[in-house]
């Protein structure tokens, strides 16, 4: 049997890293601060800040290791207080002039993902998204019996966007009862999701965005496409299937 979760992890990771799942960090270009890891948890929206404090509680001296002399500035950030002081001190400490994090500091979350204590806590974490991920997918497949794919849809979905606005959602499934007597093919209910989606975020304001929420919504519908620039092939790749979960 498929491991759902692992399927869509690894895809939704490779989306959001290009392959290094847990080394890759960024800097303060989006305005988080600091991004890491395989959903690239972030400073800004405090969703990284608990997992760096776990990885001190459960593997201090190896991660004590990694950072070497960056420790202290970790663990200042880690601690609980206001996520603007947090994001204060990793704009003017961890990133340059122009917004890049810093070399030490891109060696460092290198050091520290090659951890096995600290992947399994990214991987404990996207673990909790699980039931919003198969509510989701029911609603995406239209009934108890998602698809890997359509799970794998769904998993990107909450990952990237958070899911679906109640509103929004009940506002397209209006539109998709109507498309239903014109679908051709079995994926064109998820083609229609995303291009929707993709139109919300456009109108939302985030319209730099938009294109590249549709291009790997869409990649994970037909399986294998151009994104990006190259030819991917995620069935091959990583074992999307339309088979039931």
């Amino acid at each position: 049997m498929t491991d759902k979760f692992k399927v869509a992890f690894e895809v939704t990771a490779w989306f959001e890293t290009s392959g290094q799942l847990y080394t890759l960090s960024v800097g303060n270009f989006d305005k988080q601060g600091c991004s890491w890891g395989p959903r690239q948890t972030n400073i800004g929206q405090s969703s990284l800040q608990p997992l760096m404090r776990k990885m001190l509680e459960d593997d201090p001296l190896n991660v004590q290791e990694a950072l070497g002399d960056l420790y202290y500035s970790f663990v200042d950030v880690a601690r609980v207080q206001p996520t603007s002081d947090q994001l204060a001190i990793v704009i003017r400490d961890w990133n340059d002039d122009r917004g890049r994090l810093k070399t030490d500091w891109r060696n460092a979350f290198r050091r520290l993902g090659e951890l096995p204590s600290v992947q399994k806590i990214f991987q404990d974490d996207a673990r909790t998204s699980i039931p919003s991920t198969d509510r989701l997918a029911a609603w995406i497949a239209s009934g108890p019996t998602p698809t890997v794919r359509e799970w794998c849809l769904a998993y990107d979905f909450v990952t990237q966007n958070g899911g679906f606005h109640s509103a929004f959602r009940a506002a397209i499934s209006t539109f998709l009862f109507t498309l239903k007597a014109f679908r051709k093919d079995p994926r064109d209910r998820m083609r229609a999701i995303c291009w929707l989606r993709a139109g919300w975020t456009y109108i939302r304001g985030q319209r730099k965005f938009a294109d590249d929420v549709l291009g790997r919504k869409l990649l994970i519908v037909e399986g294998a496409s151009k994104f990006r620039g190259s030819w991917v092939d995620l069935d091959e790749k990583y074992g999307v299937s339309d088979g039931v979960v």
